[in-house]
Protein backbone atom coordinates (compact mmCIF):
# COMPACT_ATOMS: atom_id res chain seq x y z
CA UNK A 1 0.00 0.00 0.00
CA UNK A 2 2.55 2.78 1.34
CA UNK A 3 4.11 1.51 -2.32
CA UNK A 4 1.34 2.38 -4.81
CA UNK A 5 -0.71 5.04 -2.89
CA UNK A 6 1.88 7.25 -1.13
CA UNK A 7 4.71 7.42 -2.51
CA UNK A 8 3.62 8.92 -6.14
CA UNK A 9 2.79 11.87 -4.11
CA UNK A 10 6.02 12.38 -2.29
CA UNK A 11 8.27 13.64 -5.16
CA UNK A 12 11.85 12.40 -4.73
CA UNK A 13 10.81 10.11 -1.51
CA UNK A 14 11.99 6.42 -1.71
CA UNK A 15 11.20 3.34 -0.11
CA UNK A 16 14.07 1.35 1.90
CA UNK A 17 13.41 -1.89 3.81
CA UNK A 18 15.95 -2.98 5.77
CA UNK A 19 15.83 -6.84 6.74
CA UNK A 20 15.25 -8.70 9.80
CA UNK A 21 14.34 -5.17 11.82
CA UNK A 22 10.98 -3.82 13.07
CA UNK A 23 9.91 -1.05 15.40
CA UNK A 24 13.17 -0.33 16.88
CA UNK A 25 15.19 0.10 13.30
CA UNK A 26 17.93 2.80 15.27
CA UNK A 27 18.97 -0.08 17.69
CA UNK A 28 18.65 -3.16 15.45
CA UNK A 29 20.53 -1.42 12.40
CA UNK A 30 21.77 1.26 13.08
CA UNK A 31 24.75 1.36 10.69
CA UNK A 32 22.25 0.45 7.86
CA UNK A 33 19.82 3.12 9.12
CA UNK A 34 22.57 5.86 9.08
CA UNK A 35 23.53 4.39 5.52
CA UNK A 36 19.74 4.99 4.40
CA UNK A 37 19.96 8.53 5.68
CA UNK A 38 22.69 9.99 4.61
CA UNK A 39 22.06 8.31 1.33
CA UNK A 40 19.30 10.18 0.84
CA UNK A 41 18.55 12.55 -0.79
CA UNK A 42 22.28 12.70 -2.51
CA UNK A 43 21.79 16.15 -4.06
CA UNK A 44 20.35 18.06 -0.46
CA UNK A 45 22.82 21.27 0.37
CA UNK A 46 24.28 21.18 3.73
CA UNK A 47 22.81 23.83 5.99
CA UNK A 48 25.69 24.98 8.70
CA UNK A 49 24.53 24.10 11.92
CA UNK A 50 24.50 28.05 12.94
CA UNK A 51 21.52 29.04 10.18
CA UNK A 52 19.15 26.46 12.14
CA UNK A 53 19.03 28.32 15.13
CA UNK A 54 15.63 29.04 16.05
CA UNK A 55 14.26 32.51 15.24
CA UNK A 56 11.92 34.51 17.47
CA UNK A 57 7.76 34.11 16.42
CA UNK A 58 6.37 36.58 14.14
CA UNK A 59 4.23 38.68 16.44
CA UNK A 60 0.30 38.11 15.89
CA UNK A 61 -1.33 39.61 12.73
CA UNK A 62 -3.75 42.29 13.66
Amino acid sequence: MLRSHLLPHLGDARLTVLPSTGHLIPLEAPAALADAITAFPPAAPRIPAASMALAAPAPPAE
